[in-house]
């Protein structure tokens, strides 16, 4: 001016000596007059847009990143977003996707957490669970850490069904676990009969609804199927009481009542054959009344209820190793405490916890170990007396061994084994897709036993175990296809059913028809294992 320069004030600067004029730092700033160049901002970031250029703290992550340290007076260090997370940037933090939890008093700053995990985020299983946000916020009807524990006024059923209780909550709720306990009942009493078919069926079902359990992509078609297999687990979370009593049902009660369900069983078969056998005296009913051997009408009362308590124990297997397997199995979370994965409002190796882990560990060598291993002895004992099928010994185990043939009288451990595996790869490992790889991998050597030993006297049977065997199979690549992109045009897209995605259209209508396909096999196994069991019944009589 006049003759003479001045230096380009705050926020701009004049690239050449001389210049007539200063320029505005678009990007950067300057932070000292006179300057010909304007500062970068740190990496990943650039100015507010409302911002003058004047100082480096005007520095503001760009969108996708986010600083771990908001509250540093040196240089900002952005971060990319963390996975399951959404970054607007600026000085904003991290927020969870829909699908997705994060602990939103960590993210604020509220509590202390982890230095290296609070600003992590955990898919939810399901997703639909999460509803994400910025307001970390959970699917109506849920609350708490993973979104898993029901809001008040709200229930579960078969850990996917969230219902508002409403006026006529209780009553549903009752009647809904009458008509389970009702059901449990039925299928025991299959269990401990001669009905072959219906308990290869059973243990279909048993394994296909663990299988459902794994963290896949499952289609929208299959979520009631996954729902009714539910039910043949004996899982009592399956229907709950909440809506009878609010907050009296939580993972410790569900814990405690799963594992006692046998004993609780074996009471109520215990008041219903002293009534019947009150019954049959009054009315002088004889053994031969009701096509029985004296040794078998007169068996003691512990060998009755010895045997139901066994054979829901059998029936029960997944359910119970599933349950035991669980306590042992926790996760850090971004607050630095670990909980436990499947309940994770329950904080491990603390209080209530440590009773959870010594009664399973009970519970896993003198149930889940001891009952199949008793068996084994007591079915060979018999075997090499030549008493396997005496009447008594018939009757009290024949539901274990009278299916196979003499060299394979053991196969229900096998069966039992079958079971344990399933339910070991449920609760081991964390990744979906590896649990559907190891349970192809197990279901490919199950399958090869069978073929090589066809353990059942009736070839039928073993048609029906390798179909169900087969079945398994299937719904697990089911599973497997539902997971990632299927077609070409797909591939690096992330395909969801409520976004609309040219790419994505041949891929949901591939993995719709993937669906139907799963439903009619699992229908068509059941249609077979019923047809086959009046077959039976017929040939029989």
């Amino acid at each position: 001016q006049k003759g003479r320069c001045e230096p380009c004030p705050l926020g701009s600067i004049a690239e050449d000596a001389g210049s007539v004029s200063c320029s505005e730092c678009q990007l950067g700033y300057a932070n000292r007059t006179g300057m010909s160049m304007c500062y970068t901002c740190p990496r990943y970031s650039a100015r507010g847009p409302s911002s003058k250029g004047i100082n480096e703290s005007e520095c503001e992550c760009i969108a996708g990143y986010y600083t771990r340290y908001p509250n540093s007076t040196g240089p900002i260090q952005c971060t990319v977003c963390p996975t399951g997370a959404i970054c607007e940037g600026g000085k904003s933090m991290p927020y969870p996707r829909p699908g997705f939890w994060g602990d939103v008093e960590c993210i604020n700053g509220t509590k202390e957490c982890d230095e290296t995990r609070w600003d992590k985020f955990i898919e939810c299983v399901p997703p639909g669970d999460c509803k994400g946000g910025p307001d970390f916020a959970c699917t109506r009807g849920r609350k708490g850490r993973m979104c898993r524990d029901p809001e008040d006024g709200w229930t579960v059923v078969g850990d996917s069904w969230w219902l508002e209780c409403g006026k006529y909550g209780g009553v549903g709720s009752a009647l809904g676990m009458f008509a389970t306990i009702m059901i449990w009942f039925g299928l025991n009493g299959v269990a401990s009969s001669t009905y072959n078919a219906l308990n290869i069926a059973l243990l279909f079902i048993q394994l296909t609804a663990l299988i459902s359990q794994y963290g896949l992509k499952w289609h929208s078609n299959l979520t009631y199927l996954n729902i009714a297999l539910g039910i043949g687990n004996f899982d009592v979370d399956f229907v709950t009481p909440r809506c009878i009593f609010e907050n009296s049902w939580g993972p410790f009660t569900s814990f405690y009542f799963q594992i006692s369900l046998p004993f609780m069983f074996g009471l109520v078969y215990i008041v219903f054959f002293l009534l019947r056998d009150g019954y049959r005296r009054r009315l002088h009913v004889k053994a031969e009344d009701v096509g029985r051997s004296e040794e078998v009408f007169n068996a003691p009362l512990w060998k009755r209820v010895g045997k139901q308590i066994a054979s829901f124990v059998l029936v029960n297997y997944n359910t119970l190793s599933t349950k035991t397997l669980s306590s042992f199995r926790c996760n850090t979370f971004p607050d630095g405490n670990r909980y436990l994965v499947h309940a994770p409002q329950v904080e491990c190796w603390q209080g209530w916890h440590l009773l959870m882990v010594t009664l399973s560990c009970i519970y896993i060598v003198g149930i889940l170990i001891g009952l199949p291993v008793m068996l084994f002895l007591v079915i060979r004992h018999h075997k090499r007396q030549g008493t396997l099928h005496s009447p008594l010994v018939d009757w009290q185990w024949g539901f274990v061994h009278s299916s196979y043939e003499m060299d394979y009288k053991f196969w229900e451990v096998v069966l039992v084994i079958r079971r344990f595996g399933v339910a070991l790869i449920t609760v081991t490992i964390d990744e979906p897709m590896i649990q559907a790889a190891a349970t192809i991998i197990l279901l490919t050597i199950l399958i090869a036993a069978h073929v090589f030993t066809r353990p059942f006297i009736h070839s039928g049977l073993d048609v029906l175990d390798f179909i169900c065997l087969c079945g398994c199979s299937m719904y697990v690549l089911a599973g497997l296809l539902m997971y990632p992109s299927v077609t070409k045009q797909a591939q690096g897209h992330v395909c969801t059913s409520d976004v609309y995605d040219p790419f994505c259209e041949k891929d949901k209508a591939v993995k719709e028809a993937i669906s139907y396909v799963s439903l009619c096999s699992v229908f068509v196994t059941l249609f077979l294992a019923g047809m086959l069991t009046v077959f039976l019944i017929r040939e029989a009589r």
